[in-house]
């Protein structure tokens, strides 16, 4: 009884959010590792081959206690999370390259470098916002509704550099099995798609929050009347936080010393 319960609170939990993007994944890496083990390169293609040892290691599974079976369904699952979890790892690791530290430390390692540049020109060009300095307010400022916007934009780039994740970890097990060869390039041409897709919709949501709430944040700081965003506007309130910001850190060096 103990076991059915196990195993079916472990199917449940797949079928959730978490599962799909982690243990789901992760079971599917974990069945390319075994075909890689069981076949190799000289038998690459060895469908038999890989049923007959599928079968073998069912049959062995199946002599097991109800103990040693539980433990070997969780350690599966955790084996695929693990996995799925270096994937992630691998890429936050891409990540990095395309976001620039200095800017996205005060922007909550928001946008990736070659947008970021684009659109704070723009902003600057347009409103004469600098992006850097008014994101950080203007973020504790929106509603829980548009911080979802942006999180969920966000979460897409991740998405994408994940998938990237995934086509290095096949090319890896690639070294063993050359059919894995032809699913990390498969991985790697539609992860770099979607992480383009991504950072260009992400950089679109966070201008049209700019555009949207700028002259709100403004209002809000007394620096002016409700009135739309413009260059006039933009500059008052970005010389306002940059005037506070160099004003902390007088204070900070004030008190050190």
């Amino acid at each position: 009884m103990a076991l059915n319960a196990l195993l079916t609170d472990l199917a449940t939990r797949l079928g959730e959010r978490w599962g799909a993007k982690l243990a789901l994944p992760g079971l599917a890496f974990l069945a390319a590792i075994f075909a890689a083990v069981s076949l190799r390169h000289g038998h690459a293609l060895d469908l038999d081959r890989l049923a007959a040892d599928v079968t073998d290691t069912s049959d062995a599974v199946g002599k097991l206690d109800a103990g040693s079976t539980a433990l070997a369904v969780i350690g599966l699952t955790a084996g695929a999370v693990g996995v799925a979890f270096l994937a992630r790892a691998i890429g936050s690791l891409l990540q990095r390259s395309w976001f620039t530290d200095a800017d996205s430390a005060r922007m909550a390692r928001l946008l990736p470098v070659s947008q970021l540049g684009r659109l704070r020109r723009s902003l600057l060009e347009d409103y004469k916002v600098d992006l850097a300095t008014v994101w950080p307010p203007l973020w504790m400022h929106l509603s829980s509704e548009d911080r979802q916007e942006v999180a969920l934009a966000r979460a897409a780039v991740r998405d994408g550099a994940t998938l990237i994740g995934w086509a290095l970890l096949s090319a890896v097990l690639a070294v063993v099995w050359w059919p894995m060869t032809l699913i990390a390039a498969i991985l790697a041409v539609e992860g770099r798609r979607r992480s383009n897709v991504a950072m260009q919709d992400f950089t679109q949501t966070v201008k049209a929050v700019v555009q949207l709430h700028t002259a709100e944040l403004a209002t809000r700081l007394g620096l002016t009347d409700p009135q739309p965003l413009d260059r006039s506007l933009g500059w008052r309130l970005t010389a306002h936080l940059q005037n506070n910001r160099l004003f902390e850190v007088a204070e900070k060096h004030r008190n050190a010393t």
